[in-house]
């Protein structure tokens, strides 16, 4: 499946670049369904900085569309007053343009995760054809928003496992070490398949890995998120 394909993309696509409740959301048209992303509580709307809305832009994968960006609430107040500080804890949602109009029914659904499950290690392998092309066209877009050389890169790739396996959502993590400008992270991301208004959404929690804690709060924060996306699209 090619989508599965982007969703390997989107893994990694900006893993270097480094007081809202789950109440509030904002909604989105998606091949004409109407779907609604709360704000994940203890993070803020990423995109009205112009900075960062232009980082997620240049890393996007071209399939892809952005509709939501988090940024967590200390980082947010720090970009208001004109800082750049380092992104360690952020997320992302996205759609894959070509199938925005393609009705995601449950049987679809079962068989996009299936197909995922049994080819997750091959889509993040760093010496695969996807990853090595995924690289390619990130330190590209790096390296135009920057406008010095990136040499952005991926090694040691670790699947974590599946936490969260549901008629509705599916949710994996993973963790690897991430290069560029000179600088290197050993970064987590949570991917998550939702399947809300026959729509399927990409959801990203993004977290530089500090200690074993880490993992159980990208956990706690993907679930009680993913969960919230799900309660506000019924």
């Amino acid at each position: 499946m090619r989508t599965l394909s982007s969703i390997s993309y989107a893994f990694l696509l900006i893993l270097l670049v480094v007081g809202a409740t789950a109440a509030q959301y904002d909604a989105y048209d998606v091949g004409g369904r109407k779907v609604k992303i709360p704000t994940p509580e203890g993070f803020s709307d990423g995109l009205r900085f112009e900075r960062y809305a232009a980082l997620i832009s240049a890393t996007e994968y071209p399939d892809l569309e952005t509709l939501a960006s988090h940024v967590f609430d200390v980082t947010a107040q720090k970009l208001e007053k004109g800082a750049s500080p380092p992104l360690e804890f952020y997320t992302k949602v996205s759609v894959d343009k070509r199938f925005k109009t393609t009705d995601q029914t449950p049987e679809l659904f079962t068989a996009t995760v299936a197909t995922l499950e049994k080819n997750f290690d091959t889509y993040i392998d760093p010496n695969g054809p996807i990853v090595k092309s995924m690289v390619k066209g990130v330190d590209k877009g790096l390296t135009s928003d920057a406008g010095r050389e990136a040499k952005f890169d991926i090694s040691q790739p670790q699947r974590l496992g599946y936490f969260e396996k549901s008629e509705r959502v599916f949710s994996a993590m993973m963790m690897n070490q991430v290069k560029a400008f000179g600088r290197q992270k050993t970064m987590l991301v949570s991917i998550s398949l939702i399947n809300v208004n026959r729509r399927l959404l990409y959801v990203y929690v993004y977290k530089v890995y500090s200690s074993e804690a880490d993992i159980q709060l990208v956990t706690d924060t993907t679930k009680k998120w993913t969960s919230a996306i799900v309660a506000a699209n019924k």
